[in-house]
């Protein structure tokens, strides 16, 4: 027992660390998958397919507006673990995991053990990390590989060691080819270097000439990329707005999603700032504060005057290597509490709420917060495995992710096919048109239906997702039908006249759900008779909610009467014929 007391004492620091980040682990893990791809992760693992050769995936990506190495590894992890969300989302995942530690160093390095273990603990729940921990984005690549370039800044800056400057170029040369705002963070490490040297009271000719290495060297590792940076600079016309005055309390509160965690870190570091450069404090505390404040002002104010003169690139999601300086801070006017006793009691209070925030008001795990590209896609497989189906703006690769690691053999095809189709009067009787939110328009704003007649039979809508299915009334037969009430519970519906099937054609019914709740089961069954009155065949279905129509293909080739079957709770229906086309 006094052998595990001493152990445990020796290395309190790290057995800490060591629980904080299973901690963390344990909250990105939880809900990996839970949520489907949404438009912007459809890119990544569109570009991303392990189908795609190497200088494929470069290609695209640089295509884009990101370089290509995050894209690279998701490639790496679907190739070594199969083409799913979870090998998708790994190498972010693993990010998310290892700026862990990173803060930790950073905090040691610039302040203290205690300074860099609460920063770390305080990464646990922080929203914005553990959200972009989870996304098959290169966010959380950015937050550790910046984190990790400013770490081996200051530590080539307090020492010449050469292992330091070579890790310092590596971190920050893999930053390069993962996030363009690379030179956001390298004029704050510029801002840095000239305070250190001011701070230091000399002119340190190795240290400027070591930086003058480290730049050169960036520079060579940059050249593949200045033709794509030089059209990412031409592009005159982007999604991103010029943020208003207010944004840095804007961005700063989506960080935590919540005006009181927001309100409580600004009141952390302001306080962190504040005894940093209060009278008799240390060298140390001030440097650090100065080299946090750089990263963050710098990180804040570069890309927001680039959007004054240019093209605007700042967005909240932009800044999220900020997050990690703003932790660092706020664990400093934790710090500063006194008595220790006290500031031990705030921060588990500070982390305490953090976490119901995130699990319990926020309900983080549970609540859906993306667009529901997956559930679509299943919805639309489930209806019919071949049916066809045409998406607006870009959505046909998005769709088509899906459709690939469901092992479905339907594939989108852009809307502009279908337009050709129509007009040439080729197209099939019965298709979806299906879309997604992406970021900033509206859903299904198209005018074909109108432009061509189509009749809108169903509709599914999955949060941020939506698909019309769509009869082409040029090739196919609305039939007439007659009532019966005879029995109770149910209503029978007859095709008035017998009813002409082709070979390979089908039935759809649509049920009118309207007046259905969306967890009440609707039984709708087709009964195919023959004149004599002989049965052919039938299909049941159990409808729900949104899915109110049935598609039935009977493989019968003769006049047939048909009757259908439904509970009184819904209207009348509406019965097409199509050819065999729809096969």
């Amino acid at each position: 027992m006094g052998t595990a007391g001493n152990f445990c004492r020796r290395n309190e620091t790290g057995l800490w660390l060591l629980v904080i980040v299973v901690l963390a682990t344990g909250v990105r893990l939880n809900g990996l998958t839970h949520e489907s791809y949404w438009f912007d992760e459809l890119f990544s693992a569109y570009f991303s397919n392990p189908a795609h050769s190497f200088r494929q995936v470069v290609e695209l990506t640089l295509g884009d507006v990101h370089p290509p190495l995050y894209q690279l590894l998701m490639w790496w992890s679907y190739k070594l673990f199969g083409y799913n969300e979870l090998a998708g989302r790994l190498p972010s995942f693993l990010s998310g995991i290892l700026v862990i530690p990173v803060i930790y160093l950073l905090g040691r390095d610039l302040v203290s053990k205690r300074a860099g273990l609460y920063a770390a603990a305080l990464a646990i729940p922080n929203y914005y990390l553990v959200y972009y921990a989870q996304e098959a984005r290169s966010y959380a690549f950015f937050y550790l590989l910046s984190s990790l370039s400013f770490l081996f800044l200051v530590r080539a800056l307090r020492s010449e060691s050469r292992v330091n400057l070579a890790l310092y170029i590596a971190s920050t040369t893999a930053f390069l080819y993962v996030h363009y705002y690379i030179f956001v963070a390298l004029a704050a490490q510029g801002v840095i270097v000239l305070v250190y040297m001011a701070h230091e009271k000399r002119f340190d000719k190795v240290l400027l000439t070591r930086a003058l290495i480290a730049v050169g060297i960036l520079l060579l590792a940059s050249l593949p990329l200045i033709s794509a940076i030089q059209g990412h600079i031409a592009i005159d016309d982007f999604w991103i707005p010029q943020p208003g005055p207010g944004f840095f309390a804007n961005f700063f509160i989506q960080y935590f999603d919540s005006w009181v965690l927001s309100g409580l870190f600004a009141l952390l570091l302001l306080a962190g700032v504040v005894t940093s450069f209060y009278p008799g404090t240390g060298r140390r505390s001030r440097f650090a504060a100065i080299v946090l404040l750089s990263w963050i002002v710098v990180g804040y104010l570069v890309p927001w005057v680039r959007g004054i003169i240019a093209q605007p690139i700042l967005t909240d999601r932009n800044t999220i290597m900020l997050v990690p300086p703003v932790l660092l801070l706020a664990s400093m006017g934790l710090t500063s509490i006194r008595p220790v006793l006290l500031q031990r009691l705030a921060t588990i209070a500070l982390l305490g709420y953090s976490w119901i925030h995130l699990a319990i008001i926020m309900d983080y795990d549970d609540r859906i917060k993306k667009d529901q590209y997956r559930e679509m896609a299943h919805s639309l497989t489930s209806f019919d495995a071949m049916l066809p189906i045409y998406t607006l703006k870009f959505n046909d690769t998005k769709y088509n992710v899906y459709f690939e690691q469901q092992k479905s053999g339907l594939r989108a095809e852009d809307s502009t096919v279908l337009a050709e189709q129509l007009a040439a009067g080729n197209a099939a009787p019965l298709f979806w048109i299906a879309d997604g939110r992406g970021k900033h328009r509206k859903i299904l704003d198209t005018k074909i239906d109108e432009d061509y007649g189509l009749v809108e039979v169903n509709l599914y809508k999955h949060r941020g997702t939506a698909a019309a299915l769509y009869v082409n009334p040029a090739v196919s037969t609305k039939l007439s039908l007659r009532l019966s009430n005879d029995e109770t519970e149910t209503i029978n519906v007859f095709i008035s006249g017998p009813l002409i099937l082709e070979k390979g054609g089908a039935l759809l019914t649509v049920v009118d759900m309207s007046g259905v709740s969306e967890d009440e089961t609707v039984m709708t069954s087709v009964e195919l008779r023959d004149e004599q009155g002989n049965a052919l065949a039938t299909q049941m279905a159990r409808l729900k909610g949104m899915e109110g129509a049935m598609l039935f293909k009977p493989d019968i080739e003769q006049g047939v009467r048909a009757r259908i079957t439904l509970p009184k709770t819904v209207g009348m229906p509406q019965v097409w014929v199509l050819p065999a086309t729809v096969e």
